[in-house]
């Protein structure tokens, strides 16, 4: 019987427990590279996500602004107007002799009016207030909710503005025109008996866009259609 010598113990029990492996350079390169396209694949998706945020929600305060115009007009039977300017839009009562003229508010009726009135303004909205308590795809049917809508008193008239975000353009195509122009104080009437003029809002920063049809019956987004590169 063969007595193993020591220096054969040792080679046998290196045999049988190998040294630790490390990580090479190639290895080490390339899951640096995977993870390097994984974060590139990503940029596209997270841009895309925030250009429709920043488009979502000029197009989601104008929509709110159509709807408020027509709520005030068939509750007050009165009309009121849209302003549509670049860079804001504004909401007051419509007056034949000079529709651009800012509306003012004779506080003193207005506070008579409140209180007489059973509905008191809860607005939260991000849109500025002042009434007288103080890739490309087709949507269509879009619904919106507005849990966030403003009641106003029954009688007092209702002046809003809202800013347009820098950046951001819209420009509108009325009912039977072929182009989109530029809304330079136009003007857009909402008449007391609920009915408005058929009207189409693009919202565009930079190639991406919102464009909104909306109805002439309900003043919301009838169908929609967007691009987000």
């Amino acid at each position: 019987m063969l007595t193993p010598t020591p220096a054969g113990i040792r080679r046998f029990a290196r045999a049988r427990i190998p040294d630790r492996a490390a990580y090479t350079i190639l290895e080490i390169c390339l899951v640096l590279f995977i993870i390097a396209l994984i974060v590139g694949a990503s940029i596209p998706f997270t841009g895309g996500l925030i250009a429709e945020q920043q488009l979502r929600e000029p197009a989601r305060q104008i929509e709110l602004l159509a709807r408020t115009a027509r709520h005030l007009a068939t509750l007050q039977q009165r009309p009121y107007v849209l302003i549509l300017n670049a860079d804001h839009i504004i909401l007051q009562p419509y007056s034949a002799a000079d529709p651009l003229a800012p509306f003012q508010i004779d506080s003193t009726a207005a506070t008579a009016n409140a209180s007489n009135s059973p509905l008191v303004s809860t607005n939260k909205t991000t849109i500025t207030t002042t009434f007288s308590t103080a890739n490309l795809s087709s949507t269509n049917n879009a619904v919106s909710s507005f849990d966030d809508a403003p009641v106003y008193t029954l009688l007092d008239p209702v002046t809003q503005e809202y800013e347009i975000p820098e950046k951001v353009t819209f420009t509108v195509r009325g009912w039977q025109e072929k182009d989109w122009y530029p809304p330079e104080d136009r003007t857009w009437i909402f008449p007391p008996t609920g009915l408005c003029e058929p009207l189409e809002i693009r919202v565009q920063k930079g190639e991406a866009y919102i464009e909104n049809t909306y109805d002439p019956l309900t003043g919301s987004i009838k169908s929609e259609r967007f691009y987000l590169p």
